[in-house]
């Protein structure tokens, strides 16, 4: 493949390095809501009923394409959201990435309990190309809602999301796809 194939790609690459703190801070946020989710599966019962429920009766009878585009979908739509919504103050991608770790945790114990040791097989392979994809989201989310304490201005917010337009295109949606392939695959498969 030629150079200019892969200009785009690491042009998006160096935003997210230029990023590397708050990616860095992103990434601790997240890990901790998955050890209160692990500690404290519990503490929200109800939400985590409620979200695995309708999980599971939205993909029980679906065939494999229509499961693929399902998860296509959930985690398109969560990364955009978080960089869409991330202009104010950066609330959404915050809140998105501890519900999501504090889900990731609870559900982990839950499965573990219920003696479905092969959970972490479901979880960790898709996981190496979904995590990075929603902690990119969550990481320009957050940089776009820290904007406004640094003097914003119009080309601020709109350098940022040109960046943020870059990063999901060459960078998110790819490994969307490849992570949405793989956890098709393995709830297939197990």
């Amino acid at each position: 493949m030629t150079a200019s194939f892969w200009w785009p790609v690491r042009d998006a690459a160096r935003v997210i390095v230029r990023h590397r703190r708050l990616l860095l801070a992103v990434t601790v946020m997240y890990l901790f809501s998955v050890l209160l989710g692990l500690l404290f599966p519990d503490a929200y019962s109800p939400f985590v009923s409620r979200v695995t429920g309708r999980l599971v009766s939205d993909t029980a009878l679906l065939s494999w394409p229509g499961l693929f585009a399902y998860i296509f979908g959930t985690n398109l739509r969560a990364a955009a959201t978080s960089l869409l919504l991330g202009a104010f103050l950066g609330v959404v991608p915050i809140l998105s990435l501890m519900m999501n770790g504090y889900l990731v945790g609870s559900v982990i114990v839950g499965r573990m309990a219920d003696g479905s040791p092969l959970v972490a097989l479901k979880v960790l392979p898709h996981g190496i190309f979904e995590l990075p994809a929603v902690l990119f989201a969550y990481t320009l989310g957050l940089a776009i809602g820290l904007i406004v304490f640094r003097r914003p201005t119009a080309e601020k917010y709109a350098a940022a999301y040109a960046d943020a337009a870059k990063v999901f295109v060459f960078l998110i949606l790819p490994l969307i796809v490849v992570g949405a392939g793989i956890e098709t695959a393995l709830f297939l498969i197990l």
